[in-house]
């Protein structure tokens, strides 16, 4: 069942994505944006709020209705395709941002480096300068390429175990409580 569903998201390059943030959670929708030369975008409303629903129903329903969204005809084409599920593509742990426990072992690692890969998509769609100069940082870059490293390309083993964790989940604890600003939730 997964697989039509599957072929529709990749045809039309959307996902509908399952996301926690602060232990709760939310549906949003995220994917490229064919009008716009193909940049990735997350799902906003007309002040650039990141949409979080609590119901898959309901999302579907203002996809259906309003026509702000980026590249509004064919997120209206994937959403209202006879094959569409309302079963998420990918799910997102936010609260990942806020942890305490990471190290060159943490299990995890490879999620907070999709994690912050997508939160910056995010900032590059609203042209967040401070929230792009932080992915851009000397930290963040080392981050990325570790990960990179070690969880895509297979050129090293393990995370290097000498990378500053304290200083990287400073500031995500940081960034997550940026994004508490920027969140628009859709009861």
């Amino acid at each position: 069942m997964d697989e039509p569903l599957n072929m529709i998201s990749e045809e039309f390059r959307k996902w509908l994505i399952e996301v926690i943030y602060k232990e709760q959670h939310y549906f949003t929708v995220w994917g490229s944006d064919r009008t716009d030369n193909y940049n990735d975008k997350w799902l906003v409303d007309e002040m650039d709020g990141m949409m979080f629903f609590r119901d898959v129903t309901e999302l579907r329903s203002r996809l259906m209705s309003d026509t702000y969204f980026f590249d509004n005809e064919n997120l209206k084409k994937w959403i209202s395709h006879p094959d569409w599920e309302a079963i998420p593509n990918n799910l997102l742990d936010l609260d990942l941002l806020v942890r305490e426990d990471f190290n060159h072992l943490n299990p995890l690692l490879d999620e907070l480096y999709i994690l912050i890969g997508l939160i910056e998509d995010f900032a590059i769609q609203r042209d967040e300068d401070e929230m792009i100069a932080l992915f851009r940082s000397d930290l963040f870059m080392r981050f990325k390429d570790e990960a990179a490293n070690t969880f895509l390309w297979a050129g090293q083993d393990e995370f290097d175990k000498d990378f500053d964790f304290t200083a990287l989940m400073k500031e995500c604890h940081k960034l997550h409580k940026d994004l508490s600003r920027k969140i628009s939730f859709m009861d």
